[in-house]
């Protein structure tokens, strides 16, 4: 079972379907929360900052650390909940566990922030490196050439860095700014590299990358052959991506189309993007930068 406390942040909390869970609403003090869940057995304490009472002092952080292991709380917030130097006293507190979105609070549920981890919060913020994952959806969905393409086009007018996880795909580019790394390296290449106003990510298969990212991209090639390969090794795909950014990459796809397929997937598709030719500008891809406000 899952505790879920909830309060202004609740429209966070339940942007994702979370499973055999108790839910609480409201202001609580600390000693109610432990009075409400002390003789309960649970995996994980959901928690909206805005549900502690005083959650402004440190102190109600470290009460709540008193009787919940650090590693069972998910701390919910938003930007405007904590100023940047109270988020890095509850994290020198040790509670290292903060989303700001549904998907952080995915990732954080199988995959625990360390101290390193949850830094990158801090140090993000600062330097407001606006951190962008794109990830396939459908096999080949072209992340790592649209990664490239996207790369070219913003770095006429903003610093941009781009990173793919686990492969060595990006050495064929021949871009001393595009980096290839294990995944286990991107906390500490995200802070030697903050001062950039973009970092663009290739998560490959990674899950855990997921909550470094301020938003991602999910990749589907919407022909019937990638469609049916990918829905063969999970059924739930189009499930899974309910309320995401899905762009529709190297689609054949009219109008008509993108409607059939919205209606078939129940997705709403963010972009559609046709094959594009990396060795040109390309308003299109102009169009696909400005509708995501890089």
């Amino acid at each position: 079972m899952n505790i879920v406390i909830e309060n202004l942040n609740e429209n966070i909390i339940n942007s994702i379907g979370i499973s055999n869970a108790s839910v609480y609403k409201g202001v609580f003090d600390v000693t109610q929360i432990f009075g409400q869940i002390s003789a309960l057995q649970y995996e994980k304490v959901i928690i909206d900052i805005t549900a502690l009472n005083n959650y402004s002092d440190i102190n109600s952080i470290k009460s709540l650390l008193s009787f919940i292991k650090r590693d069972k709380i998910i701390l919910v917030m938003s930007e405007q909940n904590v100023t940047l130097d109270y988020l890095k006293t509850i994290i020198e507190s040790g509670l290292y566990n903060i989303a700001y979105n549904g998907e952080q609070i995915v990732s954080l549920y199988s995959n625990p922030n360390t101290y390193e981890d949850a830094i990158v919060l801090v140090n993000k913020n600062v330097n407001q490196a606006k951190v962008i994952g794109i990830k396939n959806v459908t096999k080949h969905a072209g992340a790592t050439t649209l990664i490239y393409i996207i790369k070219k086009h913003l770095e006429k007018y903003r610093k941009v860095l781009a990173i793919e996880l686990d492969k060595l795909d990006f050495k064929f580019f021949y871009d001393k700014e595009m980096l290839s790394i294990q995944e286990n390296d991107l906390p500490l290449t995200l802070q030697k590299n903050s001062n950039q106003d973009i970092i663009l990510v290739d998560l490959n298969l990674s899950k855990d990358a997921i909550k470094y990212c301020d938003e991602v991209i999910y990749l589907i090639e919407p022909t019937m052959i990638r469609i049916n390969q990918s829905m063969m090794v999970d059924p739930t795909m189009f499930r899974k991506l309910s309320g995401e950014k899905v762009v529709l990459n190297m689609s054949p796809l009219e109008k008509s189309d993108i409607k059939q397929f919205e209606s078939e997937s129940h997705l709403k598709a963010f972009y559609n993007l046709p094959l594009i030719n990396e060795r040109k500008n390309s308003e299109i891809i102009n169009n696909l930068i400005s509708k995501l406000n890089l």
